[in-house]
């Protein structure tokens, strides 16, 4: 019962917080609009969007200052539901933030790595970065190569984990390697983190939404590195997350050391996740992995309503939903007809 009345209110905003997002109906019309500007015009209006979008001038409007804006709502509705929390559930929410921050950090990397300096253009997301990142924002903004922007993490938990492949490099080193790195942390963090925090049917939820998601990361992972890298079974597997959840070693370790890639296609199809992965059109796994992730958070939210499960739900769908506008936006900037725009939309 005291666990029912801790996430009662919670459990209440995120509904009222849910019924603004957008219906798989207004994404269709959002598809027919006929220019970015009738896009932005569109998503002026809806609730979940009219104040980060209030003081848009759609008329001088592109793709990429729309995405900014998108990211906006993400962390506005971030920011809302962490103050609303009590400490035991922002725990779970500063998972988010880590992911946000590692995000951030590979951006920045790319930045430097194309030798160009970092900035933070926009202050709308910059009191983000400020307010919850264990990283100081200026150093890094000063940064104008990979070493400096190295020592800029000192004093944080990225910085051994960096500097070592930095003083290490050789020819080989590239930009996925740190990019890899920041991942492996974050998921490694994410797992612990659960495991040590968290108990019961909250715990178990948890462990489901996350360990499928790892898994079918690594599936992904191997499939890619395999088809587009040519990596050797060694490389792969240093490349993959360290956690088993519904897929044993043994299991993770035929697929690696499989010879073609139809030889992995008929091993993943043998798994749990088997039906993620299209015969007929292996290029659909991502899609049919974020497919896949929607009805785990759905199935999991309506078994336990009120837990942290609801949170970790609702910004799955937001982010989906942002993602799901910009490829609806950037069908509308190359011309796509609204039917081969709302292909994409398949799991809302």
């Amino acid at each position: 019962m005291n666990h029912i009345l801790s996430y009662s209110g919670l459990a209440t905003k995120i509904r009222a917080m849910q019924s603004r997002l957008l219906t798989r109906a207004q994404l269709f019309e959002l598809a027919g609009c006929s220019s970015i500007a009738d896009a932005a015009a569109y998503l002026k209006q809806q609730p979940g969007y009219n104040q980060t979008l209030q003081n848009l001038d759609e008329s001088s409007l592109n793709r990429s200052a729309i995405e900014q804006y998108l990211k906006q709502s993400i962390l506005r509705d971030f920011s809302r539901i962490y103050r609303f929390c009590n400490l035991k559930q922002r725990q779970f929410l500063d998972l988010y933030v880590l992911r946000y921050e590692v995000s951030f950090l590979k951006l920045c990397l790319r930045t430097v790595y194309d030798e160009n300096i970092i900035s933070i253009a926009d202050e709308d997301t910059a009191w983000f970065y400020k307010r919850y990142f264990s990283v100081d924002i200026a150093k890094l903004n000063a940064a104008s190569t990979l070493g400096r922007l190295i020592d800029a993490l000192k004093g944080t938990n990225y910085y051994s984990m960096l500097s070592g492949i930095y003083d290490n490099a050789g020819q080989e080193t590239t930009l996925f390697d740190y990019e890899m790195a920041l991942d492996l942390y974050y998921f490694g963090s994410t797992w612990k983190t659960i495991n040590k925090q968290f108990s019961g049917k909250e715990k178990s939820a948890l462990l489901e939404a996350y360990g499928s998601k790892m898994d079918m990361l690594n599936i992904q992972w191997i499939y890619r590195l395999k088809k587009y890298y040519k990596m050797s079974a060694a490389e792969i597997f240093d490349s993959l997350i360290p956690v088993y959840y519904r897929l044993k070693k043994e299991t993770i370790a035929a697929m690696v050391e499989a010879e073609n890639l139809n030889y992995l296609a008929e091993q993943i199809r043998s798994t749990r996740y088997g039906e993620q992965f299209s015969e007929d059109s292996p290029s659909e796994l991502e899609q049919r992995y974020h497919a896949a992730l929607h009805a785990i958070h759905k199935a999991s939210v309506r078994k336990y309503p009120y837990s942290i499960v609801c949170v970790d739900s609702y910004l799955y769908e937001k982010e989906q939903e942002t993602d799901l506008i910009t490829t609806i936006i950037e069908g509308i900037r190359y011309g796509l007809s609204h039917d081969e725009i709302t292909r994409y939309i398949t799991y809302t």
